[in-house]
């Protein structure tokens, strides 16, 4: 007479698991949302599981819109890392808002802000204002003081990118 035994040792496998082959059921249903995802987003990844919940996509057909793999959803998702200026650019376009208020904030977390919207690095933020990139790297470091000059291009190029009215014209949205 066989003897089946369901789990061997402490459970964490399933190795030892015996399979009933004649049972074909499906369960269906939808997973309850998380006390974590009903909570209000606070970061860029939040946001974007908040509105790829809401919009009942997987992280995979997410991965294919933005471009990237579904391991790093995943990551920004549960914040284990953080999207490039590059992908954060694209995550806003698909979630079709600016996820922050930037008004209250510190002018470097404003160029942070503003680089998210425009996909630069700060390499491509400083050809763009006319100021070398090492330049603004040292500013944003404390390592020098910006002239005046340097700190009205920066500010302009925060309100180019940042602008309430500029967001609302835009088009934030990609096409499903």
């Amino acid at each position: 007479m066989d003897r089946h035994i369901l789990f061997q040792g402490d459970c964490s496998s399933r190795k030892g698991t015996v399979v009933y082959t004649c049972c074909h059921f499906q369960l269906k249903g939808c997973k309850p949302l998380s006390a974590e995802e009903l909570a209000i987003p606070i970061t860029l990844g939040e946001h974007l599981r908040k509105v790829r919940i809401q919009r009942k996509l997987s992280q995979s057909q997410v991965a294919k819109i933005i471009g990237v793999s579904t391991n790093t959803i995943t990551f920004w998702e549960k914040n284990r890392n953080h999207p490039t200026e590059k992908f954060a650019s694209k995550i806003i376009q698909f979630i079709g808002y600016f996820p922050f208020e930037w008004k209250d904030e510190s002018l470097q977390t404003k160029v942070s802000y503003a680089r998210m919207v425009s996909g630069n690095t700060l390499k491509h933020m400083g050809k763009e204002i006319g100021v070398d990139s090492s330049t603004i790297y040292k500013i944003f470091n404390g390592k020098s003081k910006p002239q005046d000059e340097t700190l009205e291009k920066i500010q302009k190029y925060v309100l180019s990118h940042l602008d309430s009215e500029i967001l609302s014209d835009q088009s934030y949205h990609l096409c499903i």
